[in-house]
């Protein structure tokens, strides 16, 4: 019974030890030092997928690494989701104004949309191109 308590004394201590950004770059390395260079790039691209979504790195200030982890898996979902949604309406979109290819833009968050006039696109998507991704993101948020 004692180890018990004493473990869960520990781990809450080092929960309670994470470091928390508090709007500094310096706060930010320091979030990072204990992560492997490959966990700091993937962590970086995580915080700013997380900032970008909820407007800003202000928001994110008293969040731990863990807590922008766990939030950036709920977005990643979401933007999966979403992009399942207008995927599945595009197709249907296409096949009736029988369109065999198009162009997709993304948002920096990664949310697909339509086409937007005056963007260079560097690949046109084929309608089975679209279907497959389609039935991958199904796999994925199902």
């Amino acid at each position: 019974m004692q180890k018990k308590i004493l473990l869960i004394l520990i781990s809450f201590l080092l929960i309670s030890c994470d470091e928390k950004f508090n709007g500094s770059e310096e706060s930010l390395v320091k979030m990072m030092e204990d992560l492997s260079p490959k966990e700091q790039i993937l962590f970086i691209k995580k915080f700013e997928l997380v900032s970008t979504v909820y407007g800003g790195e202000s928001k994110l200030q008293g969040w731990t690494v863990e807590d922008i982890n766990k939030e950036s898996l709920k977005v990643i979902k979401f933007i999966k989701k979403k992009n399942k949604d207008f995927l599945e309406n595009y197709i249907i979109y296409m096949k009736k104004n029988g369109m065999t290819s198009s162009y997709l833009h993304r948002s920096k968050e990664g949310f697909m949309s339509k086409p937007k006039t005056g963007f260079l696109y560097k690949k046109e998507y084929s309608l089975q191109e679209l279907e497959k991704a389609l039935s991958n993101l199904k796999q994925e948020v199902e």
